[in-house]
């Protein structure tokens, strides 16, 4: 049983509690006073949605509370043992929850997860609960609104005879799909030859085992000439080394014996009779000392290039240095000229003496100002006093009311003439005087623009000093740099030519003792020469024939030949063995695949039988189902009817089965059964049809044992209205634990136990 409802930020209600109680609990209120939306909140409650939002009439965002400036809503319902709490939220995914009594989470916080479990402890989904138990405004006869497929289709759903219906129609087209799968594998088992096939099996398989064996001879043959030819390159490779060496021993001979002739000819043009010996250590030792000065000039050149780098770099420095001291030499003779005019500025006076002069001159036009517009009201006032004077009519005065004669009127006319010609004068003089005023404070202005101009550019001259003092000892040290440079450059020079004077004499004392070493090498040479001739002699006295070298390649190259022959004639064979067992392989998966075929067709033939066993099955079991359902349904209906109508008319009520739809019918007096639609007046119609959903809800929902009646009176008149109150008052608690009666309809509240009034 549902004790609670909670609803914050929820449509109508920002804030709302709600307690039910066991029967009938009447929710009063006028239209616009949020009925309907409890009820939906309770159907959201329940399952996360409701026929409205089902149907996308409703979207999450209107669920909200409008003007509250929350983003989310709450909707909670308490039953005896457990909680439901749903959270909305149309910018991400809304949160569920379940907790007993004890705060325990059985639940959540996954939507999915929540209707799973009220789905397997109410044994009611939301596809039921919006069908049977709860009645949405006017629709209480829905039943009879549909045409006889809709209503067949809705009913069978409601008590889940469509899932047999369903499983039958599924049957039926796996039988069809079945039959055709059958059909065409017998048509394909149906175009083949078993025993051909098996007969080219067999040709294969004879001539597979006839080239394997013809291929096993050409490769024994074959490794017998590939091994007869590796010998023989053995063979060949060790002849040709020889003949080779031989070759270049004979070449070799003919170098030598030129070379001795070119010695013999070289050592008669040298003088010979020197003691070579004795020099060649002096020899080795200038070469050394040549050695060690080209280094020394290399270094020495090194040094220089780095030398002339670093000049040319202090160059570049000192010439960027006295640039940049030029240039701020300029801007500091600026900056002089600019205090020179200062100091000129303030001979006519300081910048403060500028300033309060400034503001002295514009009290003396904000005076200057005053006065004139002090003579200008007083002239008009004047001017005022004349004209009446001069118009009025009365012997008294416009301005004290004493006596006034005509002569005394003239008099006074005069006055104040002249009073205003004096004030007409002042006012111009003070206007004179301001517009003197304003020259002399536009002058003042001028020379303090003057005054921040020319401190705005003095500015700069501290840092400007401080820069020219910093580039000057730069200057001065880059050219300190440069002189010791400089100094350094020429004691390289002076070295440089030391140097090239060393070599020079060092050189020519090597070429003279180059010759003797010449003729050294040469002796050397001629004996090391005289030596190798004679081995190389010793060596040509076995030469080899190249007429058997010949021979033996002719040999070499029939047994490549060969080779090739039986290594082409190899792969010829396995390739037309592979074709066959390629062949083979083809047939005989083609027999396998018909003999599962065979296999697959015995199969369907097998399930086609139990398919059409358990077709029948469910047509039995569904009409089995149907009669026992709607029994319970009449039976439940007729008691509920003898206490929901008043009247004689239609004693009983039943929902009788056909093939093609389910009709509610009335027995009318004459005890006929009349269909419910063809006879009966609006309110009897309402009423038969409360009958069936208190029915369907009872058998349907046993778990939940709830009705949820949306403005149920609708076509009733009160006779009815009564009737119907006395129903839910004492008829409908044998049969439903808990009734939700939303109306506008006072006399409803007659009928419930909770009675919950809502303010507009």
């Amino acid at each position: 049983m549902i004790s609670k409802l909670r609803l914050e930020n929820w449509k109508s209600h920002p804030e709302l509690e709600l307690e039910f109680k066991t029967g009938a609990n009447v929710i009063l209120g006028q239209m616009g006073s949020g009925k309907s939306s409890i009820l939906q909140a309770l159907s959201y409650g329940l399952f996360g949605t409701f026929a409205e939002l089902k149907s996308r009439d409703v979207k999450l965002a209107d669920l909200l509370t409008r003007g509250s400036g929350k983003n989310t809503a709450d909707v909670s319902i308490d039953f005896d043992s457990f909680s439901i709490r749903r959270v909305v939220n149309p910018a991400k995914a809304s949160e569920a929850t379940i907790r007993n009594k004890e705060g325990k989470l059985l639940a959540g916080p996954n939507p999915t997860q929540v209707n799973d479990f009220l789905k397997s402890h109410l044994k009611v989904d939301e596809d039921l609960f919006l069908k049977t138990i709860y009645a949405k405004q006017n629709e209480i006869d829905v039943f009879l609104q549909l045409n006889p497929q809709e209503r067949k289709k809705k009913i069978d759903s409601i008590m889940g005879i469509d899932k047999f219906e369903n499983a039958r129609a599924g049957c039926v087209t796996l039988i069809n799909a079945i039959k055709q799968e059958m059909a065409t594998k017998q048509e394909t088992l149906m175009s083949f030859d078993l025993s051909v096939l098996a007969k080219q099996i067999e040709s294969l398989n004879s001539d597979i085992s006839r080239f394997k064996s013809e291929a096993q001879q050409i490769v024994i043959e074959l490794n017998e000439v590939r091994l007869k030819k590796s010998e023989q390159s053995s063979g060949m490779e060790e002849l040709r080394q020889k003949y080779d060496s031989q070759r270049r021993l004979e070449e070799k001979e003919k170098i030598l014996v030129q070379r001795l002739e070119e010695l013999k000819v070289k050592l008669k043009s040298l003088p010979v009779d020197a003691d070579v010996s004795s020099m060649m250590p002096r020899l080795q030792e200038i070469k050394f000392i040549i050695s060690e000065l080209q280094k020394e000039r290399q270094q020495s050149l090194n040094d220089y290039e780095d030398l002339q780098a670093k000049l040319n770099e202090y160059e570049r420095k000192s010439g960027m240095l006295e640039q940049l001291n030029e240039e701020l030499r300029k801007e500091l003779t600026k900056i002089d000229n600019c205090r020179r005019q200062l100091e000129e500025l303030e001979h006519g006076g300081s910048y403060d003496i500028l300033s309060r002069k400034i503001k002295q001159i514009e009290d003396e036009i904000e005076s200057a100002n005053t006065k004139r517009q002090a003579a200008i009201s007083e002239i008009k006032l004047l001017e005022k006093s004349v004209n009446d004077l001069r118009f009025t009519a009365t012997g008294k005065c416009p301005t004290c009311s004493a006596d006034l004669n005509e002569e005394k009127r003239r008099a006074l006319v005069v006055e104040r003439k002249e009073r205003m010609a004096i004030l007409q004068q002042n006012a111009e003089h003070h206007a004179e005087d301001v517009e003197k005023l304003k020259l002399e404070k536009k002058s003042i202005e001028q020379n303090i623009d003057s005054f921040k101009e020319i401190i705005i550019k003095l500015r700069p001259e501290m840092e400007l000093r401080e820069r020219e003092r910093q580039v000057a000892i730069s200057i001065s040290e880059i050219n300190g740099k440069r002189s010791a440079t400089l100094e350094n450059l020429e004691q390289l020079k002076l070295k440089l030519v030391r140097i090239e004077r060393e070599y020079s004499e060092k050189d020519e004392e090597y070429k003279k003792l180059s010759e003797f070493k010449e003729v050294f090498e040469l002796q050397k040479e001629q004996t090391r020469a005289n030596e190798e001739l004679e081995k190389i002699n010793i060596l040509l006295k076995e030469k080899i024939d190249p007429e058997y070298i010949s021979m033996a390649e002719k040999e070499y190259q029939e047994l490549i030949r060969r080779e090739q022959e039986l290594k082409t004639e190899s792969e010829s064979k396995a390739l037309l063995i592979n074709e066959k067992i390629t062949r083979l392989s083809d047939l005989e998966n083609k027999q396998n695949q018909l003999s599962t075929l065979q296999k697959d067709i015995d199969c369907l033939s097998s399930k086609l039988e139990y398919l059409n066993k358990f077709r029948s099955a469910l047509m039995a079991s569904q009409e089995q189902l149907r009669v026992e359902l709607i029994s319970a349904v009449n039976e439940i209906m007729s008691t509920i009817w003898l206490s929901l109508y008043p009247y004689k008319t239609w004693p009983s009520i039943k929902l009788r089965a056909t093939e093609s739809d389910y009709v509610l019918e009335l027995m009318h007096s004459d005890s006929n059964w009349l269909s419910v639609i063809s006879f009966a007046s609006g309110g009897e119609r309402m009423l038969a049809c409360l009958a069936l959903r208190i029915a369907f809800a009872k058998i349907m929902a046993p778990n939940l044992s709830l009705l949820i009646l949306d403005e149920p009176t609708h076509n009733l008149d009160q006779n009815a209205i009564s009737t119907l109150i006395e129903v839910i008052q004492e008829k409908l608690p044998q049969f439903i634990d808990q009734v939700f009666i939303v109306t506008h309809e006072e006399t409803l509240a007659e009928a419930g136990q909770n009675i919950i009034r809502l303010k507009q």
